[in-house]
């Protein structure tokens, strides 16, 4: 990580921000660190990304059994 990436991560941190990280290593996963160590020689952490937002579905329902999606 760069200078500028690890002063992000930190102070996004600071401000309450949810934080991930991953030991670095082949096929490790992102995982939530509640008590990040700071240990940028052996973990690799970043900003959670946000959620993805939930799409909203209208859809009308007819007294025949039929309905129409939008």
């Amino acid at each position: 990580m760069t200078h500028d990436e690890i002063i992000a991560v930190v102070t996004a941190h600071k401000e309450g921000k949810l934080i991930e990280e991953r030991f670095l290593g082949p096929l490790e996963k992102w995982r939530i660190s509640i008590k990040p160590s700071w240990d940028f020689n052996h973990w690799e952490f970043r900003i959670a990304p946000e959620p993805k937002k939930a799409r909203e579905w209208w859809v009308n329902a007819y007294d025949d059994g039929s309905c129409i999606g939008y």
